[in-house]
């Protein structure tokens, strides 16, 4: 292989290695399993997710977010919606979502005053409460408490399957 060759190859490496590198940050594809997040997200879907947001401490209220967690000693990554925010005082009554005293009216879940539990409790400062939309068959932050600043991996971004949906989220 002449000079000119290897450092054509060179090259292409080299960039092939930092649009992966971007492409890790930037975008992700993730596959959709199970019913916790019902109507919004079904088995199948396919969605874009970007770390990006997990990495800059971009989470906010009502994000779609990838989390780790070890729930019954099995590490899993979890799709759920952010509903407290770290110093938020979560109260869940009468089938009823309160954050800091206030009632949350929810468009998103698939059954309206569905919240199931009793809990009042107040975030720490790296927490955040998540629950999925599909309340009735969701295991979250209900069934495993709070999670982690450092437990988020990453926000879902773009339904992108099926096309029909396509849609940012």
């Amino acid at each position: 292989m002449n000079k000119t060759k290897l450092k054509e190859w060179c090259s292409a490496l080299i960039e092939a290695i930092i649009l992966a590198i971007i492409l890790y940050f930037l975008f992700w594809p993730f596959l959709i399993e199970g019913s916790s997040m019902e109507s919004t997200f079904k088995t199948g879907d396919r969605v874009l997710v970007s770390r990006v947001s997990a990495y800059l401490n971009l989470i906010d209220y009502n994000d779609i977010i990838l989390c780790k967690i070890n729930y019954k000693g099995n590490d899993e990554i979890i799709v759920k919606r952010v509903i407290g925010m770290p110093n938020d005082h979560i109260v869940i009554k009468d089938n009823r979502l309160y954050v800091n005293d206030s009632l949350v009216i929810e468009p998103y879940t698939k059954t309206p005053n569905s919240t199931k539990g009793n809990i009042d409790l107040v975030l720490k400062e790296d927490e955040y409460y998540v629950l999925g939309d599909n309340r009735e068959h969701s295991s979250d932050s209900r069934i495993f408490g709070a999670i982690k600043k450092s437990d988020i991996v990453a926000e879902v971004i773009l339904k992108w399957y099926p096309f029909s949906e396509v849609n940012f989220i």
